[in-house]
């Protein structure tokens, strides 16, 4: 009886697992078309003979469809993550200006503030002296109006200093993530599908396709470093280690 009701529940657990199990092999069935498609890429990139690469763009089948897409989207990527590079490097420059000009203007205000300090003292002192002191009168109501004009015009400048330090956080992120992506979905990332193939750890397709390479990626011009990182996102397996001496 025992048997009998432990054979029940696994058939049982059987029966509720099979959906699961079923979309766990239907990711695996991805996977691997996606990492068969990402080493055809590899090779058309090496200038396979004109016959293979025509025979492989007849393939048009849902899964190459579904590859091209994501490609297509990866390099715009790439193409966002550097416009977004040189956007963050504009923005600190302008930030790093309007701080010099924010200390300048505190200089000014600070610097006004003593002049207004002692210009009261001496009105005080001479409407002690002479109750109808016009001069001294006057001088104060100048330094109360250029002290006025300074801190409104502080205040202005610390508003747009605020701003500006939100846009580059955010500027930030966006790189950032940017980044991130590039590093998991590249060409040349350490999970790269490429590398998989490469390495030994996966098998090419009989027939399947890819699209003409063509020349994508940003065109704006970055630092050292920020080519590099490009450069390895873009290029193939073996070449990213060139690319990052060259830049």
């Amino acid at each position: 009886m025992k048997h009998w009701l432990m054979v029940f529940n696994l058939k049982q657990q059987l029966r509720e697992s099979a959906p699961k199990v079923d979309k766990i092999a239907a990711y695996e069935q991805r996977i691997d078309q996606l990492v068969k498609a990402q080493a055809l890429r590899y090779i058309l990139k090496r200038r396979i003979p004109y016959s293979i690469l025509t025979l492989v763009q007849r393939d048009d089948s849902p899964e190459m469809r579904a590859y091209r897409e994501d490609r297509g989207k990866l390099d715009e990527m790439i193409s966002n993550y550097a416009k977004m590079e040189l956007q963050l490097q504009s923005l600190q420059h302008a930030n790093e200006q309007l701080t010099a000009l924010h200390k300048t203007q505190e200089d000014e205000l600070n610097h006004a503030n003593s002049q207004v300090t002692d210009l009261t003292r001496r009105l005080a002192s001479a409407t002690t002296q002479n109750p109808f002191s016009r001069s001294a009168i006057k001088a104060a109501a100048a330094a109360q109006d250029q002290i006025n004009k300074l801190e409104a015009e502080n205040k202005e400048l610390s508003n747009k200093n605020m701003v500006l330090m939100d846009e580059i956080d955010e500027v930030k992120a966006m790189v950032e993530f940017l980044r991130s992506e590039r590093v998991n979905f590249g060409a040349g990332g350490p999970g790269s599908p490429v590398q998989r193939i490469v390495s030994g750890t996966g098998s090419l397709p009989a027939q399947t396709q890819s699209e003409p390479i063509t020349g994508t990626g940003p065109s704006p011009r970055l630092d050292s470093s920020a080519l590099a990182d490009l450069a390895d996102a873009t290029a193939a397996p073996g070449e990213s280690s060139d690319v990052a001496t060259t830049a």
